[in-house]
């Protein structure tokens, strides 16, 4: 392995986007959840507010 300034730059630049990635499909990921919880909420609401009408 070489160790030059510039090999170590790549490689923290390399590092730094590998996290910037991560976080992001983090974000991704909890933002699709979190529609996910809304829609089933939205959709369970309907479901009781069914129920209750054809009581």
């Amino acid at each position: 392995m070489i160790n030059s300034p510039l090999l170590i730059k790549e490689v923290g630049w390399l590092q730094q986007a590998y996290r910037v990635f991560v976080i992001s499909q983090w974000a991704v990921c909890n933002q699709l959840i979190g529609c996910l919880q809304t829609a089933h909420f939205f959709y369970a609401v309907k479901v009781l507010n069914l129920l209750g009408e054809s009581n």
